[in-house]
């Protein structure tokens, strides 16, 4: 299954928003995330973005794991781990997948074009995962 999200682009209030009551005016972008996810015998991410690829990683005592740690899977790691609390304490048993992300967002070059990268890959990474079991949720 494949999910993508948009990004997006603060036109005005990205900073004042930070206070109370003030407001923000965003839009959607046309460029994407994209995430897909199918079953598998071990539970793998991998972000072709940053070159990591089929990273390992485990459900322990209430904590995701990653088998090879690195900086750039925060974002993904905590979006994941997230949703599978939400999952366990709903006693919902997943099966392992591998979750692969693309993003759209930044330039090949490396440049960032502040259109929510990070937001956009947990929303995919969250959706995927409860997609993938919603069947199982009442």
């Amino acid at each position: 299954m494949e999910i993508k999200v948009p990004g997006k682009l603060m036109i005005a209030g990205e900073f004042a928003v930070l206070e109370p009551y003030q407001h923000l005016i965003v839009t959607a972008v046309n460029r994407f995330v994209y995430a897909t996810i199918k079953r598998a015998d071990q539970n793998e991410v991998s972000l072709s973005d940053f070159q990591l690829n089929h990273i390992q990683w485990e459900w322990q005592n209430d904590e995701l794991v990653f088998l090879h740690e690195d900086s750039r899977t925060t974002f993904v790691k905590n979006a994941l781990e997230t949703t599978y609390r939400y999952l366990a304490e709903q006693g919902i048993e997943v099966q392992p997948t591998t979750l692969s992300i693309h993003s759209e967002l930044d330039d090949s070059s490396g440049i960032k074009y502040g259109l929510g990268v990070k937001c956009s890959c947990c929303c995919c990474s969250r959706s995927c995962r409860f997609d993938r079991v919603s069947s199982r949720i009442s």
